[in-house]
Order: C-alpha cells, then sequence, then structure tokens
C-alpha cells in the first residue's frame, strides 16, 4: 500500500476515506504513464523500423488512422503477458 495511505490510515483516522481516494488517484496516475509511455514506445519502435534497425512489422501504419498498429499491437501482448506472468 502506499506510504502516504498508510499515514493516513494510522494518524488520521477520521479521515480513512481519504486513503483510499488516495489509492484510486496513484492507481489511475500509474495506469495513464503506462498508456503513454507504451504510446510513445511504438513511435520510437516505427522510427527505428523505417531506419532499419528492427524488422519492416514495426513500421507498417494502419491504412485509415495513419499509426502504427501493428507495432502497438505487439507492445500491448509483450507487456500484457509480462504483466500477467511476473509479480
Amino acid at each position: 500500500e502506499a506510504s502516504v495511505a498508510y499515514a493516513i490510515c494510522t494518524y488520521m483516522k477520521e479521515y480513512s476515506w481519504l486513503a483510499t481516494a488516495v489509492t484510486v488517484a496513484i492507481l489511475a496516475g500509474f495506469s495513464s504513464v503506462i498508456l503513454v509511455m507504451l504510446m510513445g514506445q511504438s513511435r520510437i519502435f516505427y522510427t527505428m523500423s523505417n531506419d532499419g534497425l528492427i524488422p519492416k512489422a514495426f513500421g507498417e501504419l494502419h491504412p485509415k488512422y495513419k499509426t502504427p498498429y501493428k507495432s502497438n499491437m505487439i507492445l500491448f501482448v509483450f507487456v500484457g503477458a509480462f504483466a500477467a506472468f511476473v509479480p
């Protein structure tokens, strides 16, 4: 548990609801940072693919949205599997 939430529960008993709010805010912050980092990583892989440093599959763009969709899918599956099996 977050140290701030622990301190609130321990020393501010009447504000125990605040500990829950802090924990939810921390989880939302972590989730948004992870999502943005994954989207940025796919753009980096796209550029590296265009430079010939990694396979061309990472550089293919979606025909409608013009985003590196295969790179996103590969990263999401890899990171999801890693998160599922590593504590």
